[in-house]
């Protein structure tokens, strides 16, 4: 629960989702941490930061992942990856990397503009709208990185390397 995570906009926009029927899993620490159990409600629940091998358990719990970072070094955005493969889509800001390349607002997931409660709070709603929409996208984000693999990526490099000796 680091700064440019944004732990505290995520808790704030959850927050204010006081109708939907839904709860928010935090996990990990860090220097917000006692902040946000001051300020959670009973619909939070939070786990310690999980091992990697865990994470699949972690993301198979859950209906969509979210990633509002807003920050220098912010980077690609591994958990998006991990999640769509598992067929839960992300809502993640306009600062996470791999937004451009991997989330379609509506159809994979919903990018929002970092550092706006306001505006990952519409993107919260709109994900807890409809369990079977979150469903249609969770396989369409499956679809989606299907494609960014070892196997596409070596493909790739041999078929630029193929371009350029022409």
């Amino acid at each position: 629960f680091e700064e440019k995570k944004r732990p505290v906009d995520l808790l704030e926009a959850f927050l204010k989702l006081k109708e939907a029927k839904i709860a928010l899993l935090l996990i990990g620490g860090g220097d917000f941490e006692e902040e946000l159990h001051t300020k959670a409600d009973e619909r939070v629940f939070f786990a310690p930061f999980q091992n990697q091998s865990q994470m699949p358990k972690v993301y198979a719990s859950g209906d969509v992942v979210v990633l509002p970072s807003f920050g220098r070094g912010e980077t690609w955005g591994l958990a998006v990856n991990e999640a769509f493969n598992l067929g839960r889509p992300a809502i993640v800001s306009s600062h996470v990397g791999c937004g451009p390349d991997l989330v379609i607002n509506d159809e994979t997931g919903w990018i929002f503009e970092a550092g706006s409660v306001a505006k990952l709070t519409t993107a919260m709603s709109k994900a807890a709208a409809s369990r079977d929409h979150i469903r249609e996208i969770g396989c369409a984000a499956q679809e989606r990185v299907a494609g960014f693999s070892y196997q596409s990526a070596g493909d790739a490099l041999v078929k630029t390397a193929q371009t350029i000796a022409k």
